[in-house]
């Protein structure tokens, strides 16, 4: 009897052990459903207090952006009818002249250039002699293609005291890329102006600096395009010509000063410098020998 008690209370105890249990684990469940509902709840707000500052300018960036999409350029520039006059040609034109007189011919290369409507982008001469007839010049100036070929007519003239001895002249076609960055140009103005149209409705200073940031960009990209379409066209508007005339004495030699001595001395340094090291690195294998003979031999010497 007393054995059958005792069986009876330990199934009692391990029921009770089983329900604790069993509450504990409930209470658990419950404890973490209802931190999860918590969560989800405070991360929806978050999400939703981004979404409405992402609302505030994102169709106005996604219009802005479909627009830039829907105007730009694919790299297929038809160039609709244009006649081969109205291409925009970049003109090169490098000539070489001998002259008896160099004074004479630099001066009547300016007044040719000026009654040409050109200018003179740079000039160097160096005279010689005492009436300035010797000597060499390097003149570079821009012609209006229409008249170029009476120009370099003209300085084989008598009165320029030369005759032409070289006439190297390329030509590049252009007409393309002033289409491809008239186009790109249209594309970058309408872009500036959509940002300013949006700086204008901007409240908070985070969209404020974006929009900043945005816009210097853009306009940075808009000046850069102008300037290569500036520099092209003036291209095409002028050919550059660029004309050496030397003496048939020869060119002066040029005065050197303490500079030009200072790195002659240092070349003929290095020139030296180099050899000896040469010489040196063609003698090693033999040095390498001679030691490993003379280091036996001592050894030898030492021993006896």
């Amino acid at each position: 009897m007393t054995f059958g008690q005792r069986g009876t209370g330990n199934q009692l105890d391990t029921v009770i052990v089983e329900r604790d249990m069993t509450s504990r684990i409930f209470k658990a469940l419950a404890i973490g459903t209802a931190g999860m509902v918590l969560l989800a709840a405070c991360g929806g707000d978050d999400m939703a207090g981004e979404a409405s500052d992402t609302r505030t300018y994102a169709p106005a960036m996604a219009e802005e952006r479909a627009s830039q999409d829907a105007y730009a350029y694919d790299g297929d520039v038809s160039t609709p009818d244009i006649d081969a006059t109205d291409r925009a040609l970049i003109i090169t034109v490098a000539i070489g002249l001998e002259s008896a007189d160099v004074s004479r011919t630099v001066a009547v290369i300016e007044s040719s250039v000026t009654a040409s409507g050109g200018l003179i982008s740079s000039s160097e001469v160096a005279y010689s002699g005492e009436e300035h007839t010797e000597g060499w010049a390097t003149m570079v100036v821009r012609i209006p293609p229409d008249r170029l070929d009476a120009f370099v007519d003209g300085l084989d003239a008598p009165a320029t005291a030369a005759s032409v001895t070289s006439v190297n002249r390329s030509t590049d076609d252009v007409t393309d890329q002033l289409v491809e960055l008239d186009v790109r140009i249209e594309n970058q103005r309408e872009s500036v102006d959509a940002i300013r149209r949006l700086m204008v409705d901007a409240t908070e200073l985070d969209d404020i600096v974006m929009l900043e940031y945005e816009l210097n960009r853009r306009q940075t990209d808009l000046e850069i395009m102008l300037a290569q379409q500036a520099s092209m066209t003036d291209r095409v508007e002028l050919a550059t010509v660029t004309v050496d005339i030397y003496h048939p004495g020869g060119a002066p030699e040029p005065e050197r000063g303490v500079i030009d001595g200072f790195i002659d001395g240092w070349s003929a340094f290095v020139s030296a410098a180099s050899r000896v090291l040469y010489l040196l690195a063609a003698i090693g294998p033999f040095l390498g020998v001679a030691f490993v003979i003379a280091t036996g031999f001592i050894a030898v010497r030492r021993r006896r």
